[in-house]
């Protein structure tokens, strides 16, 4: 697709910014779904040309038994004519413990501390597990938008590899999130993601919202179960769902 030309900076082409809530769910998700989890995502700008992520996870109710600590993640980088280009990445989990990712573009190297080794990478889109989401935030607004029915390459770091994944665009979706907000979303989906738990990875994008990810989802292929992430604005919680259809008609009108 070509892009389309105009005044707006890059970071105008990104949701906006704030604190998010995050409901998790084990199994597809549905409206009747009991969350296993809840967290925020937090979306910063320092400037025009910076960006910064923040995701905290915890586990609630049962399934607290099996994991207690809350879960962290945090991207940085740049905004530019290519959307995102993340600098840093740290994440810390029960599991593994806190470890992070320095990026140095000049030089096409990544410092994986886990590993306590450097990488090179001289190829494009590189990203994240965080940035990529808003990378694909970015793509939509400006009108590039992940082909039906065809692939498209990413470059995906995370605490010491990275992986190629191909994404391609689904039909759209209607999702009724938490609360009663309905969501014409748009879908984007992997191809099988190999790995020690193969699976399949799906994003549902918000037009309405400068295509603000609100639902991602990631089924293991293995065990056919899936494990779902809620994303809310805040400013919605305390509307009716009344009051919430209405501000989502207002802005597809």
């Amino acid at each position: 697709t070509t892009q389309k030309t105009d005044s707006l900076a890059p970071r105008d082409y990104l949701p906006n910014p704030g604190k998010l809530s995050i409901l998790v769910y084990f199994g597809d998700y549905q409206l009747t779904s009991t969350p296993i989890g809840k967290g925020f995502l937090e979306v910063r700008y320092p400037s025009k040309e910076n960006y910064e992520l923040f995701l905290k996870a915890e586990i609630i109710g049962w399934a607290s038994i099996f994991v207690s600590k809350p879960l962290f993640y945090f991207s940085k980088g740049k905004i530019n004519s290519e959307g995102l280009t993340p600098e840093f990445y740290r994440e810390n989990t029960p599991r593994r413990g806190e470890s992070y990712v320095e990026v140095n573009q000049s030089k096409t190297n990544l410092y994986f501390s886990s590993l306590n080794e450097t990488k090179t990478f001289d190829g494009e889109n590189l990203q994240d597990p965080l940035s990529l989401v808003f990378q694909l935030s970015w793509l939509s607004q400006k009108n590039l938008y992940i082909d039906y029915g065809k692939l498209s390459s990413f470059f995906v770091f995370n605490r010491k590899k990275i992986k190629e994944i191909s994404l391609t665009s689904d039909l759209p979706e209607e999702i009724v999130l938490p609360g009663g907000l309905v969501v014409e979303a748009i879908k984007i989906k992997s191809t099988t993601i190999e790995s020690r738990r193969p699976g399949v990875i799906s994003f549902w994008l918000d037009p309405s919202d400068n295509y603000l990810p609100v639902r991602i989802s990631y089924k293991d292929e293995k065990t056919n179960k899936s494990v779902d992430f809620l994303v809310i604005r805040e400013e919605f919680s305390s509307l009716s769902i009344k009051e919430k259809n209405n501000i989502k008609f207002q802005k597809d009108s």
